[in-house]
């Protein structure tokens, strides 16, 4: 997170999650999506962004859990 920034706060780690994301940051973008998971479980935004995050990482297998685990929250 960058200096200043508050982990706790949300909204905040979700849009810094996803400007990583943006810039090709995965590694940043998806510890921001896995904090917010944590914070927020039940909104899927964050696990679609966890989910691309991985895909483009080249992380197939991570990506299919992620997935598999939000639709067993149904």
């Amino acid at each position: 997170m960058p200096t200043g920034t508050r982990p706790e706060h949300v909204p905040s780690a979700y849009l810094h999650g996803l400007v990583n994301y943006q810039r090709g940051k995965y590694g940043a973008a998806e510890d921001a999506m896995r904090m917010v998971i944590s914070r927020v479980p039940d909104d899927p935004g964050p696990r679609r962004v966890l989910v691309a995050t991985l895909i483009k990482a080249g992380r197939l297998g991570e990506a299919t859990q992620v997935v598999d685990s939000a639709l067993s929250r149904l």
